[in-house]
């Protein structure tokens, strides 16, 4: 992810969560949720990375079609799980999310995870987030997702004709969701901080003013 991208994401997510971090315990929930997204994602990278060094130049169709199976996994897991917690984080700021199917506005995790991919896309796009978005990856899912690919050795699969390496793809995605997630743990984090110490000020102040009442 280039750097000017990152700054237009994490400048979009501070100013739309600055309300949200007017509580504490909000805020550690959040940090809660993005940090076991974090280590997850960088369990499996590691994970990625180790079979990818067991595997070099012995990669055959049958592994090839595991590979692209662990991208939907992934795809659906790490990705798409971390943007619902960014959907949240917008509803949670006074944003609505409509569920179509469902002819209701969602308020929890649960609720997002019910809505179609695209549905959610629109709604972090109108918010100024379409950085986060990856139409590329969203694509290969369902190319996947509906088994219209040609497995190929190498850790190639074929679509139209055209050839992608799933593996190279799936630590792109892999890669690029756990960015997403650092950018907005610090988002928080820093505002949580702000939070921290405008919270130990009113204490202070109002130690200091009852002081003086007891003068």
């Amino acid at each position: 992810m280039e750097d000017e991208i990152r700054q237009r994401i994490r400048a979009v997510l501070s100013k739309e969560f600055t309300t949200i971090t007017t509580n504490l315990e909000q805020t550690d929930e959040f940090l809660t949720l993005l940090n076991n997204s974090e280590t997850k994602t960088n369990l499996t990278l590691e994970v990625l990375n180790e079979f990818m060094t067991l595997t070099e130049n012995c990669i055959d169709r049958k592994l090839t079609v595991a590979v692209a199976s662990t991208y939907l996994l992934f795809f659906e897991g790490c990705y798409v799980a971390d943007l619902d917690e960014v959907c949240l984080l917008l509803i949670r700021n006074g944003h609505d999310l409509y569920d179509l199917l469902k002819r209701k506005y969602v308020k929890n995790l649960e609720e997002i995870g019910n809505i179609d991919i695209s549905t959610k896309f629109r709604f972090l796009e109108e918010h100024g987030l379409k950085d986060i978005i990856n139409e590329e990856f969203r694509e290969l899912r369902n190319k996947i997702a509906h088994l219209d690919f040609e497995a190929l050795d190498n850790g190639e699969i074929s679509i139209k004709n055209n050839k992608i390496n799933v593996i190279i793809k799936l630590k792109e995605l892999l890669s690029h969701t756990r960015e997403l997630v650092i950018i907005i743990a610090e988002v928080i984090a820093e505002q949580r901080k702000t939070l921290l110490q405008l919270s130990n000020q009113l204490s202070n102040e109002a130690k200091n003013s009852l002081k003086q009442k007891a003068k």
